[in-house]
């Protein structure tokens, strides 16, 4: 997996694990820089499903499936922290929910 893939499939991953879908095709070309959807998502995309990391369901929206969820788990160990971090950091705010402590959700 390149640099590239391995980002884009760690966005997915991150949206399908936070929000239970994966991110719209205009939402990946933001996180990856890009002003246009374009053919680079497109071809990103095809690469990841002829690798065999993702399924793509056609003509469905958001309809991305990952084939092996435990390989975004290894992504940790593998070294891509620092894309994860820069991932969470700038571009899920709104995927990942609030931590709140459970002493502070009991009501007195």
């Amino acid at each position: 997996m390149t640099p590239l893939q391995a980002k884009l499939y760690d966005f997915i991953a991150l949206n399908i694990r936070y929000k239970g879908i994966a991110p719209t095709r205009r939402e990946m070309a933001a996180h990856m820089g890009y002003k246009s959807i374009g053919s680079n998502i497109h071809d990103l995309l095809i690469r990841l499903e002829r690798d065999g990391h993702i399924i793509i369901h056609r003509n469905r929206a958001r309809s991305i499936e990952l084939v092996n969820k435990s390989e975004f788990d290894r992504g940790f160990a593998a070294g891509r922290l620092s894309i994860l971090s820069e991932i969470e950091s700038k571009h899920c705010s709104s995927i990942i929910p609030p931590f709140v402590p459970a002493s502070a959700s009991r009501v007195s």
